[in-house]
């Protein structure tokens, strides 16, 4: 479609610019660009027409036409098509001419998009979408000015108009500068008083102190007790939820800084009389903090900028932004950890001396002892005795059954177990071994001989002791624990039988109404086992009475016997040869143990471990001289009334109790200790086991007892002191594994990059605007004229070669906007150091002497 372009006659004279004329070979693309006529010199110039150029329709092509100088001219709009435009000297400059009111104004959007102004001999209705490749070319005369009534039309809607009130271009007198008058308000520069200023200088030191808080309790672990407890001043839900709500200040207020200080480093870049420039990569360091995941989407800038120093800092602290939350909950945040093993001073109270039976018949509750005060005490503790022994037994003999020995060795068979308050599993150990088969041939019989300690069971007491100041389980939710290993001796238990004939048996069946009255030095008759039980003058001992020998499957019981410390025990069986089986046991405690205490809130254990040399808390450390064997005539009465609750008498009356009958079967045949079934001497001892349990409670935690009475007022115990190793699972700051450590990293980089940028507010301040923020950006960029090196990224933003151009903030008349740098003005209105300079400001001029500095930083 041809169009005729005509003159109008009634114009007034104007500037003209010289436009060069448009290439046919060029794409026809409509709006690709407008176009700045910019003179190849330092200043832009604004020329007359040397004759009025008029346009005539045609096939694509213009023929101007000379009139008078002085007549008016059309807008010289030139809407090009693909050929950018070409500098033409000019020969003449001119003044702006104002808007008169005869030019014609678009009222609204719609209109620009239907009609094109008459004034200007254009057509009326045409359609924006017939400007095709199809379309006839226009041809521009070059003769016609800039200076002209801007319209609003379909190719000029869009363009901006700065910040006149007049919708003209207005021209600059010298190169570089904005199309059109636009002074800013205020200084680019601000004060360190400013409030921004201070706001950024308070977060730096916000930051600072608590990444430094931080970063020292990594290192330094600290352990917080009770003081993070269920019964604590916080609760482990509030310590853990402020540890996380401080980590995210530290992170927010670091990404805070440090965003602020690439701005300061950026702008001071861009700015200034002797500035570096700065390009559009470094621009979008920001972004890779505020948002990491720009580092995957915007490649190129990354690729450009991420090489340089800056760059290097700026992925290093995104990457310090995003694991920093995660590094504090790692290394900081309080969890539950177990504490290294700590040498403490425990204390416990002690309320009778070990294998009081008296103390325990009292301490037995039972509403019996209304009605029985005599024998109800003893009574309750013959109960007690019989339910702890034939629970700890059927334990023992289940462990049999599913782990059967695979070795004679005492020290790889199974030991007697038992129960605390319900609980706690008490889990005994086998001590002072020896070969069965060597002790036989010495004796020239069978002995069985078994030693088994149990552990201390007043620790458990002194572990729930406030004084001791350890973390109970309920103190943590239920979530707590501790360890102790506790150097007292351990209660034993010393089980030795005898194969035996009846012949042998003779001296020690009298009947009861005849056996002689105890004299001092009367060991009596000798046997055939003084040696193996230490009966008789040599040994100190007199051996016990039976009235009857038992019937197979039976057994009797002997705890009466006079200045003694052991209770006797004989059994026959219907298959041993011998048939018989004489058992003697006692009770000691033992300097060569240890005690050690687990506790959680789903139970405890209670074990002890005994004659290890690597063990730094046997009692032995503690008392090297205590002895060893000091029996306890005590507990021949406790161990009598755990023997009658069991009915290890009843082979007096030919009763066929069970438990007899299970004992016999197990006297051994041979000289060795059967694989596939325990033997009677390690049945009786984790059966008696439960004494030694009951005996430990409240008592001593020495190997002697030095108080004038065997009990104590109940109402006024005293504290013992012993020594123990304590491990405890409580909150505390520090990694938990191992491979956590690679978090100190992020901890201790932001801690120096807080540092740093705190020294830098402190020394430079952040007074300078940063261009680099999105709104500052967006006002200097739409104030700024447009730049052929950015042609054709309108679209969908730079390329490639568009990250590495270097852009400056330049100034004119007091109006900064961006430019490349290559047409810098010298007057003395287009240098900072007189920007503004009514305001005369004394911090403002220090910061522009710091920023026009013509030394170069490292950033």
């Amino acid at each position: 479609m041809a169009s005729d372009l005509t003159s109008s006659p009634s114009a007034s004279p104007k500037p003209a610019i010289v436009v060069s004329p448009i290439d046919d070979a060029t794409s026809a693309e409509p709006f690709r660009r407008h176009a700045y006529a910019r003179a190849n010199s330092d200043s832009f110039h604004h020329t007359r027409s040397q004759s009025n150029s008029s346009f005539e329709g045609g096939e694509g092509s213009a023929t101007p036409t000379n009139e008078d100088p002085t007549s008016p001219a059309p807008l010289g709009l030139a809407i090009l098509a693909g050929s950018r435009i070409k500098r033409k000297p000019v020969k003449s400059f001119s003044s702006p001419r104002a808007p008169q009111s005869s030019d014609r104004l678009l009222s609204s959007p719609e209109e620009s998009l239907e009609t094109e102004p008459t004034g200007l001999g254009i057509k009326e209705n045409v359609s924006v979408d017939k400007f095709d490749a199809d379309s006839p070319r226009r041809s521009w005369d070059t003769s016609s000015t800039l200076q002209q009534p801007f319209m609003d039309t379909p190719d000029t809607a869009f363009v901006g108009r700065g910040c006149s009130t007049s919708n003209t271009f207005r021209s600059a007198d010298t190169a570089g500068a904005p199309p059109f008058d636009c002074k800013s308000k205020t200084h680019y520069m601000g004060s360190k008083k400013h409030w921004l200023s201070i706001l950024i200088l308070s977060l730096a030191v916000y930051s600072t102190i608590f990444s430094a808080i931080y970063l020292g309790l990594a290192f330094h672990k600290p352990r917080y007790g009770k003081r993070i407890s269920s019964s604590g001043s916080l609760t482990p839900a509030n310590a853990s939820l402020l540890s996380a709500l401080f980590a995210k200040t530290i992170e927010l207020s670091f990404v805070t800084v440090v965003v602020a200080f690439l701005g300061q480093v950026l702008s001071r870049r861009a700015s200034g009389d002797h500035p570096r420039g700065i390009s559009i990569a470094e621009m979008s360091m920001r972004a890779w903090i505020m948002q990491p995941g720009s580092i995957f989407t915007h490649v190129n800038a990354v690729r450009r900028a991420g090489c340089t120093l800056l760059g290097v800092l700026a992925l290093i602290w995104a990457l310090m932004a995003m694991f920093y939350t995660t590094a504090s909950d790692a290394l900081v945040s309080p969890k539950l950890s177990p504490s290294s093993w700590n040498s403490k001073l425990m204390y416990g109270q002690v309320f009778t001396e070990y294998a009081n039976p008296v103390y325990a018949s009292q301490k037995c509750q039972t509403p019996a002892k209304i009605h029985d005060w005599e024998y109800g005490g003893s009574t309750c503790i013959e109960i007690e005795h019989a339910g702890q022994a034939y629970h700890n037994y059927l334990l023992f003999l289940a462990g049999w059954q599913n782990n059967p020995a695979e070795s004679s060795d005492l020290a790889h068979r199974q030991a007697g177990v038992g129960m605390l308050y319900d609980n706690t599993t008490v889990q005994g150990s086998w001590i002072e071994i020896k070969n069965m088969t060597e002790v036989s041939l010495e004796h020239d019989r069978i002995v069985n001989n078994v030693t088994m300690a149990m552990p201390h069971s007043g620790v458990f007491a002194a572990a729930k002791e406030p004084r001791n100041e350890i973390m109970q389980p309920e103190d943590l939710d239920g979530l707590g624990e501790f360890t102790i290993r506790a150097s007292v001796p351990s209660p034993a238990v010393n089980v030795l039988c005898a194969a035996m004939t009846a012949q042998e048996l003779k001296p020690f069946i009298v009947d009861p109404l005849k056996i002689p009255p105890w004299k001092e030095h009367d060991f009596l008759n000798k046997t055939a086992v003084d040696d193996v039980f230490g009966f008789g003058e040599k040994y100190g001992r007199r051996h016990p009475f039976f009235p009857i020998l038992p019937e197979a499957y039976q057994t009797l019981m002997n705890s009466t016997a006079p200045y003694t410390d052991s209770i006797y025990i004989l059994a026959k069986s219907a298959n041993a040869t011998p048939p018989y089986s004489l058992c003697s046991l006692r009770s000691f405690l033992s300097p060569r143990c240890s005690t050690t205490f687990v506790s959680s809130m789903s139970g405890g254990m209670l074990s002890s471990r005994c004659e290890d040399p690597e063990d730094k808390q046997t009692y032995l450390r503690s008392y090297p001289d205590a002895p060893n064997g000091l029996f306890s005539s005590d507990w021949k009465n406790v161990a009598g009334d755990w023997g009658f609750a069991l009915n290890m008498n009843d082979g007096l009356n030919y009763a066929n109790a069970s438990n007899e009958r299970l004992l016999t079967q197990l006297i051994p045949t041979t000289d060795t200790l059967p694989t596939k079934s325990p033997s009677i001497a390690e049945a009786l001892a984790a059966m008696i086991g439960c004494t030694l349990i009951l005996g430990a409670q409240d008592a001593q935690f020495v190997h002697f007892w030095n108080y004038t009475t065997p009990a104590l007022d109940l109402d006024k115990p005293v504290w013992q002191v012993f020594n123990a190793s304590v491990q405890s699972l409580e909150y505390a700051s520090g990694g938990v594994q191992r491979w956590q450590s690679i978090f100190y990293v992020v901890l201790f980089i932001t801690f120096i990059t807080n540092i740093c940028c705190l020294l830098w507010f402190l020394c430079f301040g952040s007074g300078v605007t940063d261009f680099t923020d999105p709104e500052n950006m967006f006002a200097l960029a739409l104030n700024s004229p447009p730049d052929e090196r950015l042609a054709g990224s309108c679209g969908r933003g730079p390329e490639k070669k568009h990250y590495s151009l270097n852009w400056f903030v330049q100034n004119q008349d007091n109006h900064l906007y961006f430019g490349d740098g290559t047409d810098r003005p010298l007057g003395s209105g287009n240098s900072f150091k007189h920007f503004d300079i009514e305001s005369n400001n004394g911090s403002i001029k220090s910061i522009y002497q710091k920023i026009s500095s013509k030394r170069r930083s490292l950033l």
